[in-house]
């Protein structure tokens, strides 16, 4: 199986190169035969997208680290414990959904978070149109 078979789907997100001939474009926007020889580097690791989850969790440590030696008087301070509550809450949910979507594959889940989704929709829509 070949390693571009990503770069056909949607599996394959678009970053911006850092080095080389391409610097500072999207990497689907080069050449195809620069993906594929890029793409078959042992050297270079292809960017990856964080789960909701993993990006929660580093949400929270970047958090924490901005509270370290915060005295507790500081506005700086004051926001940055104000962003870590923000942070354990999306942490709890990413939780929360982990759990709820467990043994679901891709497929399944994403359709039962659009379902959920639609409900929510028709359910502000029926206030809306009540409240009015």
């Amino acid at each position: 199986m070949s390693i571009l078979t990503g770069l056909k789907s949607n599996t394959m997100t678009n970053f911006i190169l850092k080095f080389g001939k391409y610097k500072g474009q999207n990497f689907l926007d080069t050449p195809m035969s620069y993906q594929h020889w890029l793409l078959e580097q042992n050297w270079f690791k292809r960017p990856t997208a964080l789960t909701e989850m993993e990006q929660a969790q580093k949400n929270a440590n970047q958090c924490a680290n901005r509270l370290k030696g915060w005295n507790g008087y500081s506005a700086k301070g004051y926001a940055a414990e104000c962003d870590m509550f923000d942070a354990e809450v999306a942490l709890d949910q990413a939780v929360e959904n982990d759990m709820k979507y467990f043994g679901m594959n891709e497929e399944t889940k994403q359709a039962q978070m659009d379902w959920e989704y639609a409900e929510i929709c028709a359910c502000n829509m029926v206030d809306t149109y009540n409240n009015d």
